[in-house]
């Protein structure tokens, strides 16, 4: 995310020609309001899940969270452009945090690698998750366990929660780990169901020698990245600094990687789209890249004028909004 300042700004959308040329048209967007505060991730349920951050919200009432550099996480409320609820689980800066769909807690990890998972209602940390502490956490992802359709084998006295709020989440963390975690919140239910580790080099890629103990040292390399596929519910999309620049995908059925798709590029951001058709990726050099899920054949498209932080895909999959430290891209996805 970039910081905001009051006024207005000007956000290109982009989309791509029938002869492959990419057009660009300013709009201009006239922000609601500013936070006054550097924000370091945000997340927001999908609009049929109902967080009530304090008793007198309704039903209908849109919140989104943000997640700052001084350890807080604030719930605001959209529709009248207010914060209605401050926490502040960690004394570290928040790195990457997910909203679940129910909108009954938000997980927040933070630069030291904890992850706090909070009641949105009371603010309260039910748990604190410390498995990947020494590594900052980079990425989160977290998806139904519905959408599974009975593909995975879960843990005992999880396995008919796809109905009442039951999840899977996981997190990735600088040092190549990533951990799966199946939930029923309402329940008081977490457990850990996978564990995947990835093999990398022992040196940056400037060429810095990495040692074991600084956190400063993930600084160097390039996040890791997962997203859960939609069109396959037992593979993990994992991208991240390894022995070769590529997009693995995990089976987490078959404990293995099952193929592979190489990058030209380390990626920054990824997202897959809920068609689960195509994957986005960001990178360093300021190129956002389109990759077709099966064949894994690519374009890249240009706009940014720095590196590439965030991807994410509309919930119907036809527009894709990209980030920088100075930009906000909203592209047309058309099908031919």
């Amino acid at each position: 995310t970039f910081p905001l300042e009051p006024g207005t700004h000007r956000v290109a959308v982009f989309e791509r020609g029938q002869d492959g040329v990419i057009g660009g048209q300013p709009l201009d967007v006239e922000l609601v309001q500013a936070v006054a505060a550097s924000s370091t991730s945000t997340a927001s349920p999908p609009p049929s899940a109902t967080p009530t951050a304090t008793p007198t919200a309704t039903p209908t009432t849109t919140h989104c969270a943000a997640g700052y550099s001084d350890g807080t996480v604030r719930v605001f409320d959209v529709g009248g452009a207010k914060m209605v609820s401050k926490m502040h689980p960690h004394s570290d800066a928040i790195t990457a945090f997910y909203y679940s769909h129910d909108g009954h807690v938000i997980l927040a990890a933070c630069y030291d690698g904890r992850v706090a998972v909070m009641e949105v209602s009371t603010g309260m940390v039910l748990r604190m998750i410390t498995e990947h502490r020494g590594a900052p956490i980079t990425d989160m992802h977290y998806r139904k366990v519905a959408a599974t359709q009975g593909q995975l084998p879960l843990p005992p006295g999880v396995s008919e929660v796809g109905e009442d709020g039951g999840c899977l989440w996981m997190a990735a963390s600088g040092d190549r780990r990533v951990s799966v975690w199946c939930a029923e919140w309402k329940k008081g239910v977490c457990q850990l169901v996978d564990w995947l580790t990835f093999p990398g080099p022992s040196h940056a890629p400037n060429g810095v020698k990495l040692r074991k103990g600084p956190k400063c040292q993930y600084d160097l390399l390039p996040p890791s990245l997962v997203r859960f596929s939609p069109s396959e519910p037992h593979v993990v999309v994992y991208a991240g600094y390894g022995l070769e620049r590529c997009v693995l995908f995990y089976s987490l059925l078959q404990k293995c990687v099952v193929r592979r798709a190489a990058l030209t590029h380390w990626a920054t951001a990824l997202d897959v789209s809920p068609l689960g058709h195509l994957l986005a990726l960001g990178c360093r050099e300021r190129v956002v890249k389109l990759m077709d899920y099966e064949e894994s054949s690519f374009q890249d498209y240009l706009g940014h004028s720095d590196a590439v932080s965030t991807v994410c895909f509309s919930p119907c999959g036809t527009h894709l909004v990209s980030t920088s430290s100075t930009s906000l891209h909203i592209w047309t996805i058309k099908f031919k």
